[in-house]
Order: structure tokens, then C-alpha cells, then sequence
């Protein structure tokens, strides 16, 4: 969606750790498949933070705690839910589907409305 809908190019992708598929399938490829080619998994601070500072990313979704760590970045749409410092008014905030569609079309609108500036090249 994010790609394919929204022309956004996706810097890397960060994994809390390695995803359970069958040995028939290569996660690396399915994300590889998708134009995402930087993927790390439960990466330690260090190289979280030199790898934000390297990259320069105008958006971020993540965790709280991802967030907070990314100081330079100016839009951050948390990412992953159940947060302790981040309030939603239902039950696990949709990222698939017509709702999620919806829900990150309003939150990138909305961010991207307050942070012109990162748009002015």
C-alpha cells in the first residue's frame, strides 16, 4: 500500500525478530518482492539509531519506544499497539483491510498536513 499506492519509498523495515514461516519461504524474499531490501531483525539500539541517522527517513512507523529514540525524525506514527504512552479509542488500531487503509491514509494526512517542512527540498 505504502509503495504501491502512495509512491513512498520504504528505507528499511524493522522486525522485532526472525518471522515463524515455513521453510518453504524466504521472508527476505517475500519483502525483496515488495522493493523492500534493507530488513533487520531485532536490531539493538546502535544500529537502530545509526541506521535512522543514515537513512534520514521523513516518516516512521514504530513503537513507542522506536520513536522516542528518533529524534531527528519529524512524522512518527506509532505502529504497534498495545503502547503505554500513545491513547486509541478502540481495540487494536487496523492495519489491513478497507479500515486500515483508511486509518493510516488519515494518519499520514494528518501528519503530513502539520510537518510541511519536511516536504521543502
Amino acid at each position: 500500500m505504502i509503495i504501491k499506492d502512495w509512491g513512498m519509498q520504504v528505507s528499511a523495515v524493522f522486525l522485532p525478530e526472525e518471522p515463524q514461516i515455513s521453510e518453504h519461504e524466504n521472508y527476505k524474499i517475500l519483502f525483496s518482492d515488495l522493493g523492500i531490501h534493507d530488513l533487520y531483525c531485532n536490531p539493538d539500539d546502535d544500529l537502530f539509531e545509526s541506521i535512522v541517522n543514515g537513512k534520514k527517513p521523513q516518516i516512521l512507523f514504530a513503537n513507542s519506544y522506536y520513536l522516542k529514540m528518533a529524534k531527528s525524525v519529524q512524522i512518527k506514527i506509532p505502529a504497534a499497539h498495545p503502547t503505554p504512552d500513545y491513547i486509541t479509542m478502540y481495540d487494536g488500531t487496523p492495519f489491513v483491510g478497507f479500515r486500515g487503509y483508511a486509518y493510516l491514509t488519515q494518519m499520514i494526512t494528518n501528519m503530513c498536513n502539520a510537518h510541511p517542512e519536511v516536504f521543502i527540498k
